[in-house]
């Protein structure tokens, strides 16, 4: 039988804890937002040395995809789910009791991929509840990777002092980007970068040596079809990349990779990835202080929630699929879009004078505030 027990926190909705001795589910659901709609964000099934560690994380999560669905003006709010890898593992059992908690929730949150959970997991939810996304089709991460590299191309063409011109073939011709972490997003953002930038020479590494091995492998055999672009190259440390004189830094690993020292040594010129809640301190300001230009996480890494808002009619049908991959015209206009908002967004923070990250809050929770 699950148990659900709610936790007032100001300026959440709702924060509930899901719990099924049976199966072993440990579920922290933090419902950030509904003001535009029903809040979606993905469910992270991971280790967590206690409740309050896993709180913390749905807690911030769920913040970030108000700012992520508002900000890629999608009508959804947001929330995310924190499952604890060490109370329980996955099981058809295990899945139909956490859909049981959602059910519960009344149609105010629905929940999708994300670390530790795939697409098999979310079919099998998906069989006991309404709630679920993403469980069909092409995974988000390519999305997401191809609306971090318009958010690039658009940090770029407002670097050179260029408008509306993100799709030319050789836009970051002669340039560079150092790409940190190659899994699901990263390596696909190599993919885009390599072969839509002719010219651009793009580092690579992951700490994560299955995941290196893995994207290394995939490009070599592209190579050797004659198909891998010119200009990949492989770093052997987190350190020897980090010291690149690159033009563009794209943190698409974990958290917290733009430390304050980080901000005041790296030579990148752009901060552009797919990584979530990568500043850490007063990096933010420090970064324009030095004239760095810094992309909101939220902002760039928007790609797979918006692939997801666009496969599914929630407010109709929630069976009704547009089968919309991320390549589709519906869905890749919209990626292509997000060049536009980083374009506009930095050019608010210069006239404002203020950093990307604060100035992006404040349009957020100006949005918000009049609804």
């Amino acid at each position: 039988m699950i148990k659900l027990t709610d936790y007032a926190i100001g300026g959440y909705e709702r924060v509930v804890r899901a719990t099924d001795s049976t199966t072993g589910l440990d579920a922290c659901i933090a419902i950030h937002s509904t003001q535009l709609g029903p809040a979606i964000g993905g469910c992270r099934y991971m280790e967590y040395k206690d409740f309050d560690e896993q709180r913390y994380d749905a807690l911030r999560l769920s913040k970030q995809m108000t700012y992520k669905n508002t900000l890629a003006g999608l009508h959804y709010g947001g929330g995310k789910t924190t499952i604890n890898s060490r109370a329980g593992k996955k099981s058809p059992e295990f899945w139909k009791s956490f859909a049981e908690a959602l059910d519960r929730l009344n149609g105010i949150y629905y929940t999708a991929g994300d670390i530790g959970t795939t697409q098999d997991d979310l079919l099998e939810l998906h069989k006991h509840t309404q709630y679920a996304l993403g469980y069909r089709g092409k995974d988000s991460g390519w999305a997401t990777a191809y609306g971090v590299y318009n958010s690039i191309t658009g940090a770029f063409d407002y670097y050179a002092g260029r408008k509306n011109a993100t799709t030319a073939e050789y836009a970051l011709l002669n340039r560079s980007v150092a790409i940190i972490g190659l899994g699901k997003v990263g390596s696909r953002l190599a993919h885009f970068l390599t072969s839509l930038q002719p010219g651009l020479t793009v580092y690579a590494y992951d700490i994560d040596k299955q995941n290196y091995d893995k994207a290394k492998e995939r490009f070599n055999k592209l190579k050797f079809n004659g198909m891998s672009p010119s200009r990949l190259q492989w770093c052997d440390s987190i350190e020897e990349i980090n010291q690149l004189p690159v033009d563009i830094y794209a943190p698409c690993a974990t958290g917290g990779m733009i430390t304050e020292q980080f901000a005041s040594e790296t030579r990148a010129k752009i901060i552009c990835g797919g990584a979530n809640n990568q500043l850490l301190g007063d990096a933010s300001q420090i970064l324009k202080d030095r004239k760095i230009l810094y992309v909101p996480d939220y902002l760039a890494n928007c790609g797979g929630i918006v692939q997801v808002c666009s496969s599914y009619n929630i407010s109709h049908d929630i069976t009704a699929s547009l089968k919309t991959e991320w390549d589709h015209p519906l869905v890749k206009e919209k990626l292509e879009n997000i060049s536009t908002k980083v374009y506009d967004l930095l050019s608010q923070s210069k006239i404002q004078n203020k950093p990307t990250n604060i100035v992006a809050k404040e349009i957020v929770e100006g949005k918000l505030k009049y609804l």
